[in-house]
């Protein structure tokens, strides 16, 4: 993602759900945070963001070359990465260095929500503003999408004063709230139109609506029509603008895949003699008994 902020909210959100104290969650957070400062497109960097980096290859008879990871060899390098860090973590736990297994917690909870985000797709800019000049339009929607608010942003015929936006948060793990705003003066009575009838897809008229949603986040499954014929269609349903409208369902899964890592850890931790101690320091950061448990 391409806003520390976010890691950091959604990191202390998630900890704060699992009852961690506030000074744990600040530790972990700021190290989440901290792994965006790694924006290079070398396979290192690049897989602390489920991204494909830039990899070197050797020949004896071609020599030295490099080229950018595929999908299935940036997920499985971030798969071997986040093995690697459960036993991190594990391991000082139970020595009790909870503070270091907390940074690592963070560094690779930053991993495991760009998961969700990212999906491993190539990573070939050596940083932001490289990314940004070489094309604006996608990162501008990438930026958008990260901010996990759009579950509709339909801006294609604003300049005829009509819009379609639709704003989503959560609320747990199951509930979503959206405010849908929506302006298309075709006629004075709100009612649903086919995408076939001139009118902006959605409804007609103006309005705000306030929905409640159960389950799967908006966004989630977007219609198969919804973004078909973008050519001859308005710009916000561009191919680049499509996955705008899919922060608020890549947030949730995010959310969700940070909580049960966490819990993965915490039931390897549970294992280890006096296993419900160690975690309830480790949560709590009971920094006087990690103390005694390196004296003993």
């Amino acid at each position: 993602m391409s806003l520390q902020c976010l890691h950091e909210d959604m990191t202390i959100r998630v900890m704060e759900e699992l009852d961690f104290a506030p000074a744990a969650q600040v530790i972990a957070a700021e190290a989440a945070a901290a792994v965006d400062e790694k924006q290079t497109n070398q396979a290192e960097d690049a897989n602390l963001h489920a991204m494909g980096g830039i990899v070197a290859d050797s020949d004896r008879f071609v020599g030295r070359q490099t080229h950018v990871q595929t999908e299935e060899e940036c997920r499985e390098r971030v798969e071997r990465l986040l093995r690697d860090a459960r036993r991190t973590i594990v391991a000082n736990i139970v020595g009790g260095n909870y503070r270091a297994a907390l940074g690592r917690l963070g560094e690779a909870l930053h991993t495991v929500q760009d998961v969700a985000f990212h999906q491993f797709q190539p990573w070939p800019y050596p940083g932001i503003l490289e990314a940004f000049a070489s094309d604006p339009a996608y990162m501008t929607c990438h930026a958008l999408r990260d901010l996990s608010m759009f579950s509709r942003l339909d801006l294609g015929e604003l300049h005829q004063g009509r819009f379609d936006i639709e704003i989503t948060g959560r609320l747990g793990r199951q509930w979503s709230l959206s405010h849908r705003f929506f302006h298309n003066p075709a006629t004075h009575f709100p009612l649903p139109v086919g995408r076939d009838s001139g009118a902006a897809e959605g409804f007609l008229g103006s309005g705000w609506m306030v929905m409640l949603t159960f389950g799967a986040s908006p966004g989630s499954f977007p219609s198969p029509e919804r973004f078909q014929e973008a050519s001859s269609r308005s710009t916000s349903q561009s191919p680049d603008w499509q996955f705008v409208t899919h922060g608020p369902a890549d947030m949730a899964r995010a959310e969700d895949a940070s909580q049960d890592f966490i819990e993965e850890i915490r039931r390897e931790v549970l294992r280890a003699p006096n296993g419900i101690r160690l975690w309830e320091n480790f949560r709590l950061l009971s920094e006087p008994a990690a103390r005694r448990q390196r004296a003993a």
